[in-house]
C-alpha cells in the first residue's frame, strides 16, 4: 500500500523528505489494481461460508435489509426488520462477494424463536465512589470491556477535572479497551441521542467479539437511555437543555406535573400512580426530552440487552469525604492548569461554565469572579449536593444490586453469565 498511498510530507519523518514522483493517475490505477487483488482475495475466503448457519450480531438495519457481522467481523447482509438491532440471530448464507455475504434469517419472520438478548453489565453509582475501578477489574476478570457513561468524560483534554481515571484500566501488564472516552473537541456539541447511538454501536460490537460489555458512569441519564431504549428520532435536544427541562419541572406542584402530563401523553396519565411525584414528573421529562410518550420510549425502545444493574455504595458521610480528598488530589495534580490550557485552547469561558462543577467554579477563579478560596469551598458543596442528586436518581432503579466490595461484584457477575 505504499505506493498506492497519498503522499504526506511530515516535518522531521522520513517521507518528508522523499520526492513524490508518482503521478495521481498512476496511484489511481495501482490502487484499483490493489483492490481488485484484496477483492478476490477476500471473495475466495467468503466463498467457504456458502450453506453454512452462522450465528450473527445485527449492527443496523435500513429499508428492509439488516446488516450484521459474525465474529471474525465478517458482514453479513439479510431481509429483516429494525427491531432486530442488536440481537444475536441464525442466518444460513447462501451467497458470497468480495466484501460481504448473503443469507437468509433462520425461524420465520422476526426469528424470535432464535434470538439470544446480549449481557450487559452495568456500573453506576454517585461521583467518587469508585465506579471506574471497580468496572475496570470486573471487567478484566470477565473478559469485557467498558463503554463509559459519563457526560463530560467523552471531551478530549479534559482528563482531571471529569475524574477519568485512565490508570485505573491498567490492570497488571494488561489494559482493559475502553470507549466512549476521548471522543470529541471540547467545543463540540454533543448530547445524549449521540451518546445513545454510539453506545449501542459499542455495545454491539463487543458483543460480536464474544466479550462482555461493561457500561460505567455516573450520568443517570445516558445509562438509561442505553438501558431503557429512549427514542430520540426527530428530537434535537441538548443536554443543557434537558438540564433546564429537570429545573423547570422541579419547581413545579404535584398538580401542575398532573395537569402537563394530561395534555401531552393523556395514556400515561390515566395509568400512572399519580400521587407518585417522582413517577409523574419523570414521564414528562421523559415526553420532553424524547418528543414521545414513556409508554412509546419504554415499551417499545427498549434493546434486547439482558442487564445486570450493579451500584457502587457508600454512606453519604463516606462520599463526602472521599469527594473532598480526590478534590485536593485532582488540585495537586494539576487541574487549574488544565482548565487554563482549555481556555488558552480556545474554549470559552461560558463553554467552560457550562461544564459546571470543576470547569464552572476554576473557571469563574481564573476570571477573578472568586477568589481561590472562595472556588474551593464553593466547589466542594457543589459536587456535595451533585453527589446527592446521583444517589437520588439512581434509586428510582429497583433492579440495582449496591454492593460494597469488587468480591460482591465477581459474586454477581459470575451468576449473571452462568444464565
Amino acid at each position: 500500500m505504499a505506493y498506492v498511498s497519498e503522499f504526506s510530507p511530515r516535518t522531521g519523518t522520513v517521507a518528508g523528505k522523499m520526492n513524490d514522483n508518482v503521478a495521481w493517475g498512476e496511484k489511481a490505477r495501482r490502487k484499483n489494481e490493489l483492490n481488485k487483488v484484496f477483492q478476490a482475495e477476500a471473495a475466495k475466503h467468503n466463498k467457504k461460508c456458502v450453506g453454512q448457519v452462522v450465528k450473527v450480531l445485527v449492527d443496523n438495519c435500513k429499508d428492509g435489509r439488516c446488516f450484521a457481522k459474525m465474529r471474525d467481523y465478517k458482514l453479513v447482509v439479510f431481509k429483516g426488520q429494525s427491531d432486530l438491532v442488536g440481537k444475536f440471530v441464525e442466518v444460513k448464507i447462501y451467497k458470497a462477494d468480495g466484501w460481504r455475504l448473503h443469507g437468509k434469517l433462520l425461524g420465520g419472520k422476526g426469528a424470535i424463536s432464535r434470538l439470544t438478548p446480549g449481557k450487559l453489565v452495568v456500573v453506576v453509582g454517585p461521583t467518587a465512589c469508585g465506579k471506574t475501578k471497580i468496572g475496570a477489574q470486573l471487567a478484566h476478570k470477565f473478559d469485557g470491556e467498558i463503554v463509559g457513561a459519563d457526560s463530560r468524560q467523552v471531551f478530549r483534554g479534559m482528563t482531571i477535572g471529569t475524574g477519568k481515571d485512565l490508570a485505573d484500566y491498567q490492570i497488571g501488564r494488561a489494559k482493559v479497551p475502553y470507549h466512549l472516552i476521548d471522543i470529541v473537541n471540547p467545543n463540540t456539541d454533543f448530547n445524549v441521542s449521540k451518546f445513545q447511538k454510539r453506545a449501542y454501536r459499542a455495545i454491539n460490537g463487543i458483543m460480536a467479539q464474544g466479550k462482555l460489555p461493561f457500561l460505567v458512569g455516573g450520568t443517570g441519564l445516558y445509562v438509561d437511555a442505553v438501558t431503557k431504549g429512549y427514542n430520540f428520532a426527530g428530537a434535537k435536544v441538548t443536554d443543557a437543555e434537558i438540564k433546564l427541562i429537570r429545573i423547570k419541572l422541579e419547581k413545579m406542584t404535584l398538580a401542575q406535573l398532573l395537569a402537563q402530563l394530561k395534555k401531552c401523553d393523556p395514556k400515561t396519565f390515566e395509568i400512572i400512580d399519580q400521587k407518585n411525584r417522582r413517577r409523574v414528573q419523570r414521564a414528562l421529562e421523559i415526553f420532553l426530552t424524547t418528543g414521545g410518550s414513556k409508554a412509546e420510549n419504554i415499551a417499545n425502545q427498549k434493546p434486547p440487552y439482558d442487564v445486570l444493574y450493579l451500584g457502587v455504595k457508600f454512606s453519604l458521610e463516606e462520599i463526602y469525604q472521599r469527594i473532598d480528598s480526590r478534590l485536593e488530589a485532582r488540585i495537586k495534580e494539576g487541574m487549574v492548569k488544565e482548565i487554563n490550557r482549555l481556555r488558552k485552547q480556545g474554549v470559552s469561558w461560558k463553554r467552560l461554565d457550562d461544564f459546571g462543577l470543576e470547569y464552572r467554579f476554576i473557571s469563574r477563579y481564573l476570571r477573578g469572579k472568586l477568589t481561590y478560596e472562595q472556588a474551593i469551598e464553593e466547589l466542594k458543596l457543589a459536587i456535595h449536593y451533585f453527589a446527592k442528586r446521583q444517589i437520588t436518581w439512581f434509586k428510582r432503579n429497583q433492579n440495582i444490586h449496591w454492593i460494597t466490595s469488587i468480591q460482591e461484584g465477581e459474586k454477581l457477575v459470575k451468576s449473571f453469565i452462568k444464565k
